[in-house]
């Protein structure tokens, strides 16, 4: 992947990482949680590295609704997390997006490095 990164070096461009809320507070699953802790240090990294040229921010979300992995889950579970997060609602994947189109602006240049958790409250 970083060989593919290289050659954006030259231009100036922002990289947008997505992780999950398992990154930041482990998982039931701990093989995962790893993989996404690893894509929050990675872009960490390369945001020092890389930096002033490529910025790098990564989004950390929660359950996104009626996606492949919420789909998996049993009624029951996908209760417990909505009522375990203080908003009582779930991420839908049409706001994620204008989430992620918003840190395209100018405005978020001084995010580099930054890991931004959208999980409504539930850490």
């Amino acid at each position: 992947m970083l060989k593919n990164l290289l050659p954006f070096q030259k231009k100036k461009c922002l990289l947008i990482f997505i992780s999950s809320i398992s990154g930041r507070k482990g998982s039931y699953d701990p093989i995962y949680a790893a993989a996404k802790g690893g894509i929050i240090t990675f872009s960490k990294s390369l945001s020092m590295w890389l930096a002033p040229r490529i910025k790098c921010i990564t989004v950390c979300p929660g359950l996104i609704k009626n996606t492949k992995m919420y789909k998996t889950f049993n009624k029951e579970r996908i209760l417990k997390l909505k009522n375990q997060t203080p908003n009582k609602e779930l991420l839908n994947i049409n706001d994620l997006s204008k989430i992620i189109i918003d840190l395209m602006k100018p405005h978020w240049r001084h995010a580099n490095g930054s890991v931004i958790d959208i999980n409504g409250g539930l850490f």
